[in-house]
């Protein structure tokens, strides 16, 4: 028997609806979306909530942390891989689990530009841990130049006082805390962060997402912050990609502009972040639940697209 009237025009919908729902499904699956900072709780100070709308639009998301933990008091003679920092790791693991749902990921070492890389896999998300020494942020304990340790970032003594910053600024090799790897120099750096992208984005477009490098546009950041968002204004160039930039501390002194439900968001994946680095440390000596600054940052996120989007 034929079908009637209305039911080929029911057909026909069906049709066009499941065509739509694979074109659909087909532009998510084309875009990766790439959230690069220096440290675990950047992303979820700065870059959230988008990461968010990105995760939950389907896109392929790899969030790339470039530094470790900050180095705890005991850690500074030993120069060994911190209890804290392992913490704060885990706090990142527990977020990024909380952002996707998934309450089980894989982990798997892989090689990039002949560099050791540490990865774990959530569903549709990645986290890229790079593990190399964060700067003593201002200090002296490596340098006699106020200037330098404001804007390039001396290092730990336990760590050979190497930083992001001195990379840059005068090629001074930096060796992850965990001794994975190391890297000669700053196109080193360069090259294995272009690698590992392309070796996540494959064949979809990508949108890069990375601290601002404007100094003017984003004063007072962390010397980390503004390593990497210096090696991101690289980055761009060579992957013609889509840039997002996002302002660091300075975010502080801005007009909150997130509504209650991107404050929600900030502050749930960041008290999740800190109630595991509780949980496995006994505190965390790098927030304090009462500082005005940390609760300035989850009620405000500051971006602004490279270029024009097209």
């Amino acid at each position: 028997m034929g079908r009637t009237t209305g039911e080929s025009q029911i057909s026909l919908r069906l049709c066009a609806m499941k065509e739509t729902i694979e074109v659909i499904v087909s532009m998510k699956r084309s875009r990766c979306c790439i959230y690069l900072h220096a440290h675990t709780d950047d992303w979820q100070f700065f870059q959230t909530p988008n990461i968010c709308r990105d995760v939950d639009s389907g896109y392929y998301v790899t969030i790339i942390v470039v530094s470790a933990s900050v180095p705890t008091p005991q850690s500074y003679a030993t120069n060994t891989y911190s209890e804290y920092g392992f913490a704060r790791e885990e706090g990142n693991k527990a977020s990024i689990a909380m952002l996707t749902e998934e309450s089980c990921w894989s982990n798997e070492r892989i090689t990039v530009q002949g560099h050791d890389i540490s990865t774990n896999n959530f569903g549709n998300l990645s986290l890229v841990s790079m593990k190399l020494p964060t700067c003593a942020t201002g200090q002296l304990l490596c340098g006699t130049d106020p200037e330098v340790a404001r804007t390039t970032g001396y290092g730990w003594p336990a760590f050979n006082c190497e930083s992001l910053g001195q990379l840059r600024d005068s090629g001074k090799p930096i060796r992850a805390i965990d001794s994975s790897t190391s890297y000669s120099s700053w196109s080193d750096l360069i090259d294995t962060l272009q690698g590992i992208i392309e070796r996540v984005h494959r064949d979809r477009s990508v949108w890069l997402n990375a601290p601002e490098f404007d100094r003017l546009l984003n004063p007072h950041d962390h010397p980390d912050h503004y390593a990497v968002a210096d090696a991101a204004k690289i980055l761009s160039d060579k992957l013609a990609c889509t840039t997002i930039l996002y302002s660091g501390y300075d975010i502080a002194n801005r007009p909150v502009n997130l509504d209650a439900h991107g404050q929600e968001i900030k502050r749930k994946l960041f008290q999740t972040y800190t109630k595991k680095v509780v949980e496995l440390y006994g505190s965390d000596p790098d927030y304090d639940v009462n500082s005005p600054q940390y609760n300035a940052f989850l009620l405000r996120t500051y971006f602004r697209p490279l270029a024009p989007i097209k």
